[in-house]
């Protein structure tokens, strides 16, 4: 057999060559590390590499995962998300359960497990999900943070689910005093966390956070004391250190902690889910691939459209409900999770296993296509959603009841925008101002400022905005594509007003350029306050300058 430091060395190569390949096909790096436990196990590598060895590094892996969900949990991120997002979150997981149970009763499994699988399938995947929102600097979009909402609602709802099955030894319980034994102790460890919260931790790293290396070994040993603490109550090590991760949140260093810990649960999380692959049980028979292929048309089709009615009974936008569901037609790594702790109980086969794994695998790749082209795909299938959009939308307020003409639109108010915005107020032009951020349309509505919420890639948006009798258009979205959007409807709507975009980088610019931007803004070399400058300059004649300056540049 060979030793630990030659099989951790075997999985990482593997795992490094398959993400490379994996990488050039744009597909999640979750999917190499399944794939290569997969070859592992499928061809025999096992005498390579220990599933034994395996197994206890990626505890840390999941360790380290959910002290960082508890690190970035915290209590005003809930209150934030608002009572709607609350609602669908809630409604979501009852729907999708009970739908998810019934179909795999229909497939012929027992109570049990449908069970399990039912509550696999309800999670979404919280990693896959920002990655990819982020990539499309999407994040802080109206959508992006219902979308972060709900996976914050699920992310509880999951965490209380693993609390209660890791106080299981096997077997199912016939008497209600283990539930409430669990019960009490489970409280018990989180009052003994608040606690420490409020009297000890706030001295204790602040003493500590005079060295940042001592800060990130502290922020390492807390972790270690909480996952130990809860395995002796009874718990599983995740729980420990998901509450560790919560006692945290508040700190002013949460975010140092959370960049140091980040690298560490990146590397032994790869070989949580190399392990999970080498436990896939490829079997090429129907009874394993029907079952298989019903669920993850369940997750890719049925869950959002479970999302998408139940934020259109709500009042939200069809668009917005759209790209929120899209974004959850995949099931979360807390679902693996969740079947590897029924499989250490005794509840579950590696089959059992092995069916979620796969149904991970293929909903997983196929929703990063749904999330990355969910905006292509609502423009061609708009006009049969309209039916379910309600009349009165669930948004933000909007002081535009009587729309200007011959007015300046900003698009963006953050950063570069503040500094557009205070010389329109004091030119006195008439202007109006689009944002997709809640807290900005609140500020400038306080204001008393002319604004409207949504998103520029929005048709229905841009069409309130009165774009077509506009002077001006001024963009201060960094989105390669929203500018792009933006610019060739405003060109095929009017050939009057002037659009000024910002791009992020020379390569966009000249894009820009080529779609028929008039002005491209580089925020790093031109910023709000040169904008500005240019409407007090050259308000009057602003086409005539802008034409000789792209004249001179070329």
């Amino acid at each position: 057999m060979p030793n630990s430091f030659f099989q951790i060395g075997v999985v990482f190569i593997l795992a490094t060559l398959l993400g490379a390949l994996v990488r050039f096909l744009k597909q999640p790096l979750i999917l190499a590390y399944i794939l290569a436990g997969l070859i592992l196990g499928t061809f025999g590598a096992t005498r390579l590499v220990s599933p034994e060895a395996l197994d206890i590094f990626s505890q840390f892996g999941v360790a380290f995962l959910l002290f960082m969900v508890g690190l970035e949990l915290r209590l005003t991120d809930i209150r934030q998300i608002g009572k709607l997002a609350l609602i669908v979150g809630l409604g979501q997981i009852i729907l999708t359960f009970i739908s998810g149970f019934l179909i795999c009763l229909t497939l012929g499994f027992g109570t049990l497990l449908s069970v399990y699988i039912g509550l696999s399938l309800v999670f979404s995947s919280t990693v896959i999900v920002i990655k990819l929102l982020s990539e499309k600097n999407e994040l802080d979009s109206f959508y992006g943070r219902v979308t972060i909402g709900l996976l914050l609602v699920q992310d509880f709802v999951v965490i209380l689910i693993l609390m209660f099955l890791s106080g299981f030894k096997g077997g199912y319980q016939s008497s209600f005093l283990p539930f409430l034994f669990i019960f009490a102790k489970g409280l018990g460890l989180f009052l003994l966390v608040s606690f420490l919260a409020k009297k000890w931790i706030p001295f204790l790293f602040e003493a500590m956070a005079r060295s940042q290396e001592l800060l990130f070994l502290t922020a390492v040993a807390w972790c270690f004391l909480f996952a130990s603490l809860s395995r002796l109550l009874g718990f599983s090590l995740e729980i420990g250190a998901f509450l560790a991760g919560v006692s945290l949140s508040s700190l002013p260093y949460h975010y140092q902690i959370s960049s140091r810990i980040r690298p560490l649960r990146d590397l032994f999380i790869t070989l949580f889910f190399v392990g999970l692959g080498m436990k896939l049980l490829w079997q090429p028979k129907l009874a394993f691939l029907i079952p298989a292929l019903v669920l993850s048309i369940f997750i890719l089709v049925g869950k959002p459209i479970i999302v998408f009615l139940l934020m259109s009974f709500l009042g939200f936008r069809k668009r917005v409900s759209f790209l929120t569901s899209t974004s959850l037609a995949q099931i979360s790594e807390f679902s693996f999770i969740l079947m590897a702790m029924g499989y250490s109980l005794g509840h579950l086969t590696s089959e059992d296993v092995s069916k979620v794994t796969t149904v991970g695998v293929v909903t997983i790749c196929a929703s990063t296509y749904l999330i990355l082209g969910g905006r292509k795909i609502f423009q061609r299938i708009s006009r049969f959603l309209a039916f379910f959009e309600k009349e009165q939308i669930h948004e933000v307020g909007s002081r535009t009841a009587k729309l200007p003409e011959d007015h300046i639109v900003l698009i963006g108010c953050n950063r570069t925008g503040e500094d557009i915005l205070e010389f329109l107020k004091k030119k006195e032009v008439p202007y109006l101002v689009l944002d997709f951020s809640p807290e900005v349309i609140q500020q400038l509505e306080a204001q008393e400022v002319p604004c409207l919420f949504g998103d520029v890639s929005d048709e229905e948006i841009l069409t309130q905005l009165n774009l077509e009798k506009a002077k001006i258009i001024i963009s201060t979205v960094p989105s390669l594509d929203d500018n792009l959007f933006l610019v060739s409807w405003v060109k095929a709507k009017s050939a009057k007003a002037l659009v000024l975009v910002t791009a992020s980088y020379p390569e966009e610019e000249e894009a820009l350029y080529r779609a028929g931007a008039d002005y491209v803004i580089l925020p790093h070399l031109l910023g709000g306050k040169h904008v500005a400058h240019l409407l007090a300059e050259h308000a009057d004649n602003l086409e005539e300058y802008l034409y000789s300056k792209r004249q001179k540049s070329s």
